[in-house]
């Protein structure tokens, strides 16, 4: 499906979905999953651009690894595909804090936008695992401050 927009035809999905279709999920399955990822482009500035991409180091040659933000530098997001459409694929990603204005002396939370998952992560260097028979990719929006107990009255 093609959305134009001043005159220029360009693709309502990003290339993730596409990864999506040789995983041999069922159309209906697909449908869904379309919509999520059309839904998350949506509410996610980072992810209606390109022009903040920048890859980053895996310790496997068979995951990518690239990131996404707005032009405020609020909203990051960080895409975890596997190119391998056959077999589960795991490694390291190396993510350059730095440049995407996360301090590493603190952890921060990834969200998986495709499972609704929340993950802690410490430092730049994370273990990803990508399964093609249940999802070849993660999307992850970095969420740069996390709520521990002391953040409610309660434990005041």
């Amino acid at each position: 499906m093609l959305q134009r927009a001043h005159s220029v035809a360009t693709p309502v999905c990003s290339v993730n979905f596409h990864l999506f279709v040789h995983a041999g999920l069922e159309r209906r399955k697909l449908e869904a999953f379309a919509q999520t990822l059309e839904s998350d482009r949506r509410e996610n500035p980072a992810l209606q651009t390109n022009m903040t991409i920048k890859f980053h180091r895996t310790s496997n040659d068979e995951i990518l690894c690239f990131s996404k933000t707005s032009a405020d530098g609020t909203n990051i997001v960080i895409t975890v595909v596997s190119v391998d459409p056959h077999n589960t694929q795991s490694g390291w990603v190396e993510l350059d804090l730095a440049a995407l204005g996360v301090d590493s002396a603190r952890p921060f939370q990834v969200h998986g936008l495709i499972t609704n998952a929340r993950h802690s992560w410490t430092g730049g260097r994370n273990f990803v695992q990508l399964n093609p028979n249940v999802i070849p990719a993660h999307i992850f929006r970095i969420r740069r401050r996390i709520r521990t107990e002391r953040d409610f009255e309660y434990y005041l």
